[in-house]
């Protein structure tokens, strides 16, 4: 199992977890969406991308980032977020133009 997140920043304020689900679930599974915003009142969200059968913990589906995922997996998950980042570099999203990073690097879209 493999879960690796994608992180959108500059959201509106009234983006939904569920409009994002919309905008990027064409890349790939996605197991969930955390909305939040930072201390000084931006919104951003981390979309986490999955891949393979998460493990259940106490009957519900558990999505970490602490299990050994396989090869295809992780390069399936890497695959999808590298494609969002490419197809919304200059994405307007309830009116503000998002910001698309892969959450293990902290390098930003290239405009």
């Amino acid at each position: 199992f493999c879960t690796i997140p994608l992180y959108v920043s500059n959201l509106n304020e009234n983006t939904t977890a569920e409009k994002l689900r919309e905008v990027f679930g064409k890349y790939g599974h996605i197991g969930s969406v955390r909305l939040n915003t930072s201390s000084g009142g931006s919104k951003y969200a981390h979309i986490y991308f999955t891949k393979g059968t998460p493990p259940l913990v106490n009957g519900q589906e558990y999505y970490t980032m602490n299990f050994h995922p396989t090869e295809e997996e992780t390069n399936s998950v890497n695959q999808s977020i590298e494609q969002a980042k490419m197809d919304h570099k200059t994405t307007v999203l309830d009116g503000n133009t998002i910001y698309v990073y892969h959450s293990r690097s902290s390098d930003p879209v290239e405009e």
